[in-house]
């Protein structure tokens, strides 16, 4: 969301925004933006319809609960929330589901949660964008 000071951001995608590193209370709420960009954010949501996305595994340490909190209490509905269950994260990474659109999106259901999400962040950005 930071880069929403720049006018061509026009589609903001959170995919588990684990900065701050989530090291004490401030920092488990903290979204990592500095007091001018989420007076950027709010702004340009408001004036030109924007929102954001922002997608994570709940049981994610490195995107605690009282971020996305955070998040929602800030920006409102122009934040949409897609929160994935493990179970839904694909298998066999040797690591803990984090990585929602990547490591973790299971491409063999196409009709999956974890395609249904990529499929949402892809229609965003089509949307957003026109293309």
């Amino acid at each position: 969301l930071a880069m929403m000071t720049e006018p061509s951001v026009v589609a903001p995608v959170l995919s588990q925004p684990s900065m701050p590193f989530p090291l004490g209370a401030k920092r488990r709420a903290g979204m990592g933006l500095t007091p001018r960009e989420v007076s950027c954010a709010k702004e340009r949501f408001e004036k030109e319809n924007l929102s954001a996305i922002g997608l994570r595994f709940p049981s994610d340490r490195l995107v605690p609960d009282e971020r996305f909190k955070t998040f929602k209490d800030t920006f409102g509905d122009k934040f949409e929330v897609i929160e994935l269950k493990d179970e839904d994260a694909a298998k066999g990474t040797n690591i803990s589901p984090h990585s929602v659109l990547t490591i973790h999106l299971y491409d063999l259901d196409p009709d999956g949660p974890t395609k249904k999400a990529e499929q949402r962040v892809i229609q965003f950005f089509k949307e957003r964008t026109g293309a």
